[in-house]
């Protein structure tokens, strides 16, 4: 994890999320694989 990567809630690669894995754009923020991702026509 970079520490000087600001963190959001939207699907962005990183941010404490394992290798491969995004954060989730909903309040919740879990980890998931990036074809999961509501705007993964967008990645």
């Amino acid at each position: 994890m970079n520490p000087d990567r600001f963190c959001t809630l939207q699907c962005i690669i990183g941010c404490g999320c394992k290798k491969g894995y995004v954060k989730r754009s909903d309040t919740d923020g879990r980890c998931i694989k990036p074809e999961q991702c509501e705007n993964a026509n967008s990645l």
